[in-house]
């Protein structure tokens, strides 16, 4: 949050903020920055967050199936599948 203003009453401060926003909302509304800037920027914004989100989906994919692995009723309908499958019990 950026300080928009700040008054004193007495001993007291209060101070005003502007709302919430990332460094890159501030760049793209900011007038004095070149459009070509901005452009090449929000090119890189886009990669940066899909490429994360990318990593994050496959954290969460990776902790759900360690999960499923060690829980033991679901370990025990895996092998009930596998059975099935094959035909052959483990």
């Amino acid at each position: 949050m950026k300080l928009i203003e700040k008054k004193r009453l007495g001993s007291k401060v209060i101070k005003r903020y502007d709302k919430a926003k990332t460094l890159y909302k501030r760049i793209m509304e900011c007038p004095e920055i070149n459009e070509e800037i901005k452009r090449k920027l929000t090119e890189q914004y886009k990669f940066i967050k899909s490429s994360r989100l990318k990593r994050e989906i496959v954290k969460l994919q990776e902790l759900l199936y360690q999960t499923v692995r060690t829980n033991p009723f679901y370990r025990k309908r895996i092998e009930e599948k596998r059975e099935k499958q094959i035909g052959v019990s483990i």
